[in-house]
């Protein structure tokens, strides 16, 4: 199917949070050699969760950030959805590693939301925050696998922010006639995520002990009894007694034993016009929405009315046009009422993800932390991350360990090698969504 080509013709090619940035942050490059107590390496909410957490603890950190700006890849361009649990699930968890550990990780998810609420709350962080977030099935026997995660998290986890939807609930809060039922979470949520991460960089330049440098790229790191030190832009050093690699999938650039960990992934999203009067009825509570395939769609209202749309089958799609039209066509199925609908930005995110979709946060020796693989689940993870991570150079590394004990299985290290992987599960995963 052709579109019209009036559809994109005055659409911008950057993310809409771009478009919609309310925080202005004037941030110098190093020009100088420094010392620190920690560095910390890449400029997302991890790096910068991380940072703000050890100004508080009285820290001298610096981060350092390649860009000429903060955020600006996963943690400023995805979804916004901000979810409790883990994308491999909690009874994958309990099954490989065991019901306590997943008992400490359930609890630790709902700790990384909360954190994100307290942040919001305490920094009048201006971000749209808005509660709620629900899982549509796609299918009509979709709806088992929903009832029993509702009655797992509901009997073994003690969680009660869950409610179930059927059929005519869940037509009469989303304008859709596709889904077979909805499991919604009243206590996960969705937000402005570039808002959001600069809003928290805004607090971490006013504390004294902070300090964060862009176009200032980390060429190398050398260690030596326990003194590291970071060579920037070929020609500065920064010397660290820890340091901290929120780099996400470029890690294995600096360190390169974790790149067979993970692999990196493109999502592709736009944003609407603002549809004004038909957005109430598009999504009634105005939840976060994504459905129950494995290539899955998800969507929500941003605070002005524009759909934001995103992920769907576009791997593999040789040619940005063939992924405008597939991403369109997605949300016509969902919303046919919005055929014509113009659509203001469009723009896609890299993100990295291990083949068993748990996290991957750990330590290499005794002073280099890091934290990459969150497959999906960034905005949330990436704040606790960064709490822990300080914790654990503050001297409590008890949390950190729990997430060292999962064990992330990398797909290799050979970029070659993950496109033909990458490509061959993709084609499993569709032909899983096709058949079930």
């Amino acid at each position: 199917m052709n579109l019209d080509p009036i559809i994109y013709e005055h659409t911008i090619y950057r993310s809409f949070y771009s478009h919609t940035q309310n925080v202005e942050l004037a941030l110098p490059t190093l020009t100088e050699d420094i010392d620190c107590h920690v560095c910390v390496i890449g400029g997302g909410l991890t790096g910068i969760a991380t940072a703000l957490q050890l100004a508080k603890m009285n820290y001298h950190v610096v981060l350092l950030e390649a860009e000429s700006s903060l955020a600006n890849q996963a943690s400023g361009v995805n979804g916004g959805q901000v979810l409790n649990s883990y994308e491999c699930g909690m009874e994958y968890i309990a099954t490989k590693y065991g019901n306590q550990l997943a008992m400490q990780l359930w609890q630790l998810s709902l700790d990384a939301v909360n954190l994100i609420k307290h942040n919001i709350k305490t920094y009048n962080l201006d971000c749209d925050w808005q509660n709620g977030c629900g899982i549509v099935a796609y299918k009509a026997h979709h709806m088992q696998d929903i009832h029993n995660e509702y009655d797992l998290m509901k009997n073994k986890y003690a969680y009660d922010g869950l409610e179930l939807y059927d059929v005519q609930q869940t037509a009469s809060i989303v304008g859709s006639k596709i889904y077979h039922g909805c499991l919604y979470d009243c206590n996960a949520g969705h937000l402005h995520p570039l808002n959001y991460a600069l809003g928290l960089a805004k607090i971490v330049t006013n504390h004294p002990h902070a300090h964060i440098y862009v176009k200032s790229r980390v060429t190398a790191i050398n260690s030596n009894h326990g003194t590291h030190t970071i060579m920037v832009n070929h020609k500065h050093r920064v010397t660290a007694q820890f340091i901290v690699l929120a780099c996400n999938y470029n890690n294995g650039r600096l360190i390169p034993q974790l790149a067979n960990k993970v692999t990196k992934f493109e999502t592709y999203m736009f944003a609407t016009e603002p549809l004004n009067a038909v957005a109430v009825e598009l999504i009634k509570n105005r939840m976060a929405l994504f459905d129950s395939r494995n290539i899955m769609n998800y969507y929500r209202l941003s605070a002005d009315n524009c759909l934001l749309f995103g992920g769907g089958d576009t791997f593999g799609k040789s040619n940005l046009d063939k992924i405008k039209t597939a991403l369109y066509l997605d949300m016509l199925k969902i919303f046919p009422q919005l055929n014509g609908v113009k659509v203001q930005n469009f723009w896609s995110g890299a993100d990295s993800l291990t083949l068993n979709l748990v996290p991957d946060v750990g330590k290499v020796g005794s002073a280099i932390y890091y934290a990459q693989g969150y497959s999906g689940q960034g905005v949330a993870l990436s704040n606790l991350v960064g709490l822990i991570i300080a914790n654990a150079i503050h001297g409590n590394s008890e949390q950190l360990d729990l997430f060292a004990s999962l064990r992330p299985i990398g797909i290799g290290g050979n970029p070659l090698l993950n496109a033909v992987l990458i490509k061959m599960g993709i084609a499993y995963f569709r032909l899983k969504d096709y058949f079930y």
